[in-house]
């Protein structure tokens, strides 16, 4: 991962939320590879999850899920389906 997104963790175990969603959407923009991207958005989902920040959470997995197959084991589809079940939501809620 690169840096803003090392630092963008750091900020958000400090509390400093805006501060910390900026710079992992500035990360977001900058990779090319899409397990990444991946990572990255699952990072955005779980801040905007703890915000309850529900509608930005549900784009979020919806980015996911579109990104991933049911065949995908992938930390991120998994966290993604979790927080879906934890808001009362299903895969198909996303389809």
């Amino acid at each position: 991962m690169n840096q803003k997104f090392n630092k963008a963790l750091y900020l958000l175990d400090k509390g400093r939320y805006d501060e910390g969603l900026g710079l992992l959407k500035a990360a977001f923009d900058e990779v090319d590879n899409i397990f990444e991207k991946l990572e990255i958005k699952a990072c955005i989902m779980e801040v905007f999850y703890e915000l309850e920040e529900f509608e930005k959470t549900k784009e979020c997995i919806k980015y996911i899920i579109d990104n991933t197959s049911e065949d995908d084991e992938s930390d991120p589809r998994e966290t993604a389906l979790e927080i879906a079940e934890e808001m009362g939501c299903t895969i198909k809620d996303f389809e």
